[in-house]
């Protein structure tokens, strides 16, 4: 966060415009994700113009690029010439189109606004990520007993194979790392706006973690499917899904039966 050398007046301003604005409306609702809603830009943009503007308050949005980067900086400014600003980034896809582009500014701008001027723009996830969170973790089942019809006492058939993930970064327990590429097990996907989605994501050591992924990726995220992720973290902190692949499968001599990889 950035400000100018007093913010007195801007303060003084702030709070009586802060008293007299509400939370934007929750206009957008996405059917194929139990029913998600949010508050779009334009909503958030209505819920702070007119208590902003009566309090001699007005935001700007400016946009910067840094190679596989964009960045959106939200300044708040009083007619006293006080402002406080704050920056926020991401990063691009690989092979980005200007409508990613698009996509990811609008996406900054939302949040970024929403940070600035304390409003809550979507619906509150937090009952729903406990209840996946306390889930119980089924027992890992015996794969003979579905792939191998022969009597335990007969001599193995078929042989496999499972090679560990290789892995950039080592996950600590309880943990993710700032970046890295392993299997992990989406268990919930949500649309955000404009081709970006939040995927939770389960490792198996490291516990759950929110993972940003484009709409270029997202066809390969399947819930309750493990998946090869490769992340990295941008500027504000967030995990951001850099590749997206289904895991290595294995079969036989033959090419039958598949077993799945487990996280």
């Amino acid at each position: 966060m950035q400000q100018s050398a007093t913010i007195g007046a801007l303060i003084a301003a702030l709070a009586k415009a802060q008293a007299e604005t509400k939370n934007p409306a929750l206009d957008k609702v996405h059917p194929h994700f139990k029913g998600f809603r949010y508050a779009s830009l334009g909503s958030h943009i209505d819920a702070i113009r007119e208590p902003f503007s009566r309090n001699g308050l007005v935001i700007s949005q400016g946009i910067d690029s840094h190679e596989m980067s964009v960045s959106v900086t939200t300044m708040i400014a009083h007619t006293s010439g006080e402002w406080m600003s704050s920056t926020v980034s991401m990063v691009l896809a690989e092979r980005a189109t200007a409508q990613n582009l698009g996509a990811t500014v609008t996406y900054l701008r939302r949040y970024a606004l929403a940070s600035m001027c304390l409003l809550t723009g979507d619906d509150d996830t937090d009952a729903e990520e406990d209840r996946v969170s306390k889930q119980p973790t089924p027992a890992r089942r015996d794969t003979r007993d579905v792939f191998d019809p022969t009597p335990a006492t007969a001599p193995a058939q078929q042989t496999y194979s499972k090679p560990a993930p290789a892995s950039k970064a080592k996950a600590v327990q309880g943990k993710w790392p700032t970046q890295g590429t392993d299997i992990v097990k989406p268990v919930r996907v949500v649309e955000r706006e404009n081709d970006q989605f939040a995927v939770l994501c389960s490792h198996a050591t490291a516990g759950q973690a929110w993972v940003c992924v484009d709409r270029n990726h997202i066809a390969q995220v399947h819930e309750g499917d493990n998946m090869e992720l490769q992340w990295d973290t941008n500027r504000a902190g967030v995990l951001v899904a850099l590749k997206v692949a289904e895991p290595m499968r294995f079969r036989d001599a033959n090419g039958n039966p598949e077993i799945p990889f487990e996280a």
